[in-house]
């Protein structure tokens, strides 16, 4: 039997394309980087790529959607029955007057079936990612500072994965483990709703749906009709700046200022 996997050209390719994709990304936060206003402190550095990231680390779980997934139409039982616990660590950063943004996620997780006749397989999978997102509250209430929001995204990313199953399940035969030996790609998109508690700490609701390009998640190709599987999770997004800015004494001064005030005309 022949299991799908890249070739060492693919992969190359699958390389270079993303060194290409994350050097797009670089040149596009420089660009739209302010320089340094005239009122600053000429001996600080204003590197506004390390401003306004923020930390989200969310629990939830992952859920099977595929050739033999039973509770496509059913959440709860699709919870219950085909999902495994994962856990997510996201950083993101906003730009364009915050109504758009980028960011990069970690999932660890996956998902389980088990059918009628006692046959069943579990799956477990380790996903990294790149995302962008647009801020729908942002763009609709320009001016307005409200508690509540809602993101869209949508990325790529890369999984590794392996799946364990009963004697003789899908197209193993007698085995009963596969390891994926190379990352696999993956396509998403997803929604977040946040609550805003204060400037430095929100909480989320976060929803997506993953096309993996890969038909073996669940040990059983159907039709060349790739796997699905999503991801439903609660989560805390922290951001780092006004994190940060709780544990700093603030030495402001209106002579220091006045001294180190770079001069401008």
């Amino acid at each position: 039997m022949v299991f799908k996997s890249c070739s060492f050209a693919n992969m190359r390719l699958i390389s270079n394309r993303g060194w290409f994709f994350l050097l797009a990304i670089g040149l596009l936060i420089s660009t739209i980087s302010r320089g340094q206003l005239p009122n600053k402190r000429s001996h600080v550095k204003n590197n506004t790529l390390l401003k306004n990231w923020s930390i989200e680390l969310s629990l939830g779980s992952t859920s099977y959607f595929g050739d033999l997934s039973q509770y496509d139409l059913n959440p709860i039982n699709n919870l219950v029955e085909e999902s495994l616990p994962a856990v997510g660590l996201r950083f993101t950063r906003p730009f364009f007057n915050d109504r758009f943004g980028l960011g990069g996620q970690l999932i660890k997780g996956g998902f389980k079936c088990n059918l009628d006749d006692g046959a069943g397989f579990q799956t477990k999978l380790f996903e990294y990612n790149l995302q962008f997102y647009l801020d729908v509250t942002k763009i609709l209430y320009k001016d307005a500072d409200l508690k509540m929001g809602w993101r869209l995204y949508a990325g790529l990313g890369q999984f590794m994965f392996n799946v364990s199953a009963s004697q003789g399940f899908g197209d193993l035969d007698d085995e009963r483990f596969y390891k994926a030996q190379v990352p696999e790609f993956v396509y998403f998109f997803g929604s977040t709703l946040l609550y805003n508690f204060n400037e430095t700490f929100a909480f989320t609701l976060d929803l997506s749906t993953r096309q993996a390009q890969n038909d073996f998640l669940d040990l059983y190709r159907h039709s060349n009709d790739f796997d699905y599987y999503s991801f439903l999770a609660l989560g805390v997004s922290i951001n780092i700046d006004h994190f940060s800015n709780i544990f700093k004494k603030d030495d402001a001064c209106d002579a220091y200022d006045a001294l180190h005030r770079q001069s401008y005309k």
